[in-house]
């Protein structure tokens, strides 16, 4: 059959079923068969304008090429290939771009039909419909490269994105910033996202997102707290977020979510608002003001309390806040500061002033501490401070030194009456009886007044313990929040910690050096071996850490204030662990015996008589002391080397004195620079005893 003849078969064909004909046209579509016998394509009417090729019912393969796209021509052969081989299963569905349609115009056309074989494989007919879908694919094009810039933009963005489609959420794009932010490194494409996140249903942000999709409106938020997991762990973080739906012809898809992971700032934000807060709470409990001055402007900004005391405004010119400073001070504060400010000094600065409030008139002395602060060049910039009004503790001050005046008038005044008296009882010898009960009355008054002095100074030490322990609680609050800090505050603590430190050591000895003296003596019997047990038991931390080595002979019974005892062997030992050479190891040693009165040092005069005493010896090899100070390291305060260098309050040995004192002993030191120093005890012995 030839070529002619085959194109009339298939017109007739498509003739005989005028409705299928009809059909086709009204759809768009073009019908056509392969010959495989005669190598050639038979096109209806339709499908030859979809080919450019009007008029040309029958046409044959090789020459359908010129129809085709040059680029994809290789690969239409291949499918076309496939298709008519047996091993394709018999379809074919295909969409290839034309070069040109019958009006000039490049296209595209999709093909798609059926092959049919014999059982031996040989094709026996190949025909299908085709339709011109030039425009479906251009819109599919541009669809695909809208949404290719879409993902290059989500995934090139810096900011954590993710883009969801439909109610479900369901993940079609994720960046590797928001893949690190929920902590997941597995590919959820596709996944819903309450499949990856269900920690977020019911949260905040989560509420967000659902009408954002529902609603179409947008969402910002600062700091939104969300739960989540981050690489299997739950925990709480702060982000900014920000939503967008994705509309689709005027059809909510999806939404687009974009957040930042915020919570470091927000976790150092919270800490510093309750750093502030505490901070603020310390400065209430201390009752302490602030202030800070501003040298480019030459302008000071106070705290209330600060601001009432002067009677300024809180902002003010320095000038006119110096002015509530009373005159003859303000010289000397001024001086303070300049110091602070001048190069190479340290810019701390402390000074004690009066101010009169312009407003009130009232004084007030108050303790300010400031510091300077230096730009990066080295110049002053501003100074920071602190206030204390201390006009309470200076008023008291200054009635116990009247006190003291009017007492030590008082007491030089008795004097002279007494050496009147005693010229009087010279003169007559008749009166020496009332002269007498004047001098009890006048004793009895002078021991009443130092008990009263004693017992002032027991009350006002312990009484100062309570809001040194607040200052020394919240000092070491604060300290511990803003251990990372490299800001000025953490000095300032450390100062203040400091002083409350000594303080507190300094009231304690002070409170133990009032106790000897006015609780009452009860003595009893006490084995001096268990007090030294007691005493290095104590002491065990030091005895550790310097790796001292203490002997302790055989020692006495003896009748005393265990209590009282118990301090005096700490102490002595305290002191001869604490004073040892940097380079050797304390060695101590405690020994005891008996002496005759008559065998005591002519130095050594103990309180009570007896005709014996108990010599204790505690012996170190420490780094000694010049013997000329043997006396002075006795008295109340004195010390004999630099508090930085070995600490204490100097109160120590006065109160070792105190004890034996206070059991009829006396206590002697005996020493020289470098070789050690030997503290000797006396105690009265109250019969045989034993040793």
């Amino acid at each position: 059959m030839d070529s002619n003849h085959t194109s009339v078969e298939f017109a007739q064909q498509l003739g005989s079923f005028p409705d299928i004909n009809l059909a086709l046209q009204a759809a768009g579509l073009g019908a056509w068969e392969i010959d495989p016998e005669r190598n050639c394509i038979l096109l209806n009417p339709h499908c030859q304008v979809l080919f450019g090729i009007p008029g040309h019912t029958s046409v044959a393969l090789d020459q359908t090429a010129e129809c085709m796209h040059s680029d994809d021509l290789a690969h239409v052969l291949d499918v076309f290939s496939y298709a008519v081989s047996s091993r394709s299963g018999g379809d074919f569905d295909h969409t290839f771009p034309i070069g040109k349609t019958s009006n000039g115009q490049s296209g595209c056309v999709r093909c798609w039909g059926k092959s049919y074989f014999a059982e031996t494989g040989e094709l026996i007919r190949f025909s299908g419909i085709a339709q011109d879908v030039t425009e479906q694919e251009r819109d599919r094009q541009k669809l695909e490269a809208s949404e290719a810039r879409i993902y290059n933009i989500v995934q090139q963005s810096p900011i954590a994105t993710l883009v969801v489609h439909g109610e479900d959420f369901r993940i079609s794009q994720i960046n590797q910033p928001m893949s690190e932010l929920i902590g997941s490194d597995q590919d959820v494409t596709g996944k819903p996202l309450l499949a990856i996140l269900p920690e977020l249903e019911g949260q905040y942000a989560w509420n967000e997102a659902q009408k954002v999709y529902y609603e179409g409106t947008s969402v910002d938020h600062k700091a939104v707290l969300i739960r989540h997991k981050r690489a299997g762990e739950l925990n709480d973080y702060y982000y900014d977020i920000s939503y967008r739906p994705l509309v689709e012809n005027g059809v909510i898809i999806g939404m687009i979510h974009a957040a930042i992971d915020v919570t470091g700032q927000e976790t150092a934000r919270k800490m510093l608002d309750e750093n502030r807060a505490l901070l603020q709470t310390v400065i209430d409990l201390a009752e302490l003001g602030s202030y800070s001055i501003d040298l480019s402007s030459n302008q000071i900004s106070s705290s209330a309390r600060v601001a009432g005391w002067c009677g300024i405004p809180a902002v003010s010119d320095l000038d006119r806040s110096f002015q509530v400073i009373q005159e003859t001070d303000r010289d000397r504060v001024n001086q303070q500061i300049m110091g602070a400010l001048e190069k190479g000094a340290d810019g701390f600065f402390q000074e004690e002033y009066t101010v009169i409030n312009p407003l009130t008139g009232q004084k007030r002395i108050l303790r300010t501490n400031g510091q300077v602060r230096w730009d990066s060049a080295g110049n002053p910039e501003s100074i920071y401070g602190s206030v204390m009004d201390i006009t309470t503790q200076k008023t008291l001050q200054l009635n116990l030194e009247q006190q003291v005046q009017q007492r030590t008038e008082e007491l030089a005044t008795m004097n002279e009456e007494l050496a009147t008296i005693n010229e009087e009882l010279t003169a007559n010898n008749m009166e020496y009886a009332a002269i007498n009960e004047e001098l009890e009355e006048a004793n009895v008054l002078l021991t009443l007044s130092n008990e009263n002095l004693q017992q002032f100074a027991y009350v006002a030490s312990h009484d100062l313990q309570e809001p040194l322990r607040k200052i020394q609680q919240f000092a070491s609050l604060l300290k511990t929040r803003l251990e990372e800090s490299q800001s000025d505050e953490l000095n300032y603590l450390n100062r203040m910690e400091s002083a409350a430190s000594r303080m507190s050591f300094l009231i304690k000895d002070l409170l133990d050096f009032s106790n000897i003296s006015s609780r009452g003596k009860i003595f009893r019997p006490v084995d001096l071996d268990s007090i030294v047990d007691q005493a290095l038991a104590n002491l065990e931390i030091s005895i550790e850490e310097t790796k001292a080595e203490i002997s302790v002979s055989h020692l006495p019974s003896v009748s005393g204030d265990a209590s009282q005892l118990l301090q005096l062997f700490q102490n002595l030992l305290s002191n001869a662990i604490k004073f040892h050479k940097p380079a050797e190891h304390p060695v101590v040693s405690i020994t005891a015996s008996r002496v005759n009165d008559t065998e005591l040092p002519a130095h050594v005069k103990p309180a009570r008589t007896s005709r014996s005493y108990f010599r204790i010896d505690v012996t170190d090899n420490g780094i000694g002391f010049n013997e000329m100070y043997a006396e002075r390291i006795f008295q109340v305060f004195q010390r004999l080397h630099n508090k930085n260098t070995y600490v204490g309050t100097g109160i120590g040995l006065a109160i070792c004195e105190k004890v034996v004192v206070s059991h009829g002993g006396a206590i002697t030191a005996s020493s020289s620079p470098g070789k050690g120093a030997t503290f000797s005890i006396f105690f009265p012995s109250n019969g045989p005893g034993e040793l």
